[in-house]
């Protein structure tokens, strides 16, 4: 028997049937497309929970703002992947765990999903935190008007130390389309 596939299209086949060869086909079972979900699951057998060749990886403990974005050279930062990510027409971010300090301004279809563990293979699970920290306005989304998610992140955001200074973990205008799930929001 040969072993072969990964994610959903991971199978076991023996070598021959009826007397036939038969080769293990990596791809069979495979979906489409991949959206990050609540199960983990990788549906498109392409290693990961999420579409790869759609996708922009962040790392803040490895990664470079000089790199490429990909699984193996990913962005420090989310701002980095977001423009990366808003550019080239890719719509998922996908956020290995740690602290991630300085604000954000989401752009208009393009989600972020948080869960992963770079240093496991881009594995993802709820036990891989990912923070959002490091000022009095953490997420900025204006405008979002397509589908745009913002997945499995823990937003604090500071105090304001201004007298009747205001503090968000998220700040919103118009932005019906914005799926935030499975996140923590805090404000000082």
């Amino acid at each position: 028997s040969t072993t072969c596939g990964l994610g959903i299209c991971n199978k076991t086949v023996d070598n021959c049937q009826n007397g036939q060869l038969v080769n293990c086909d990596p791809m069979a079972g495979a979906q489409s497309s991949d959206l990050p979900d609540d199960a983990f699951t990788d549906s498109n057998c392409d290693g990961i929970d999420g579409d790869a060749s759609k996708a922009v990886f962040v790392d803040v403990n490895s990664g470079s703002d000089g790199g490429q974005g990909s699984k193996n050279s990913p962005y420090k930062t989310l701002s980095k992947a977001i423009e990366k990510a808003s550019a080239s027409g890719k719509n998922q971010i996908l956020v290995s765990q740690g602290a991630y300090v300085g604000a954000i301004t989401l752009k208009n279809g393009v989600s972020i999903y948080g869960g992963y563990n770079k240093a496991d293979g881009w594995s993802r699970g709820p036990a891989n935190t990912v923070q959002l920290t490091g000022a009095t306005t953490i997420v900025t989304a204006t405008n979002i008007t397509k589908n745009t998610v913002l997945d499995r992140v823990i937003i604090s955001a500071f105090s304001n130390a201004s007298l009747s200074g205001s503090s968000y973990g998220l700040l919103l205008n118009n932005a019906d389309k914005l799926v935030v799930s499975n996140c923590t929001v805090s404000a000082g």
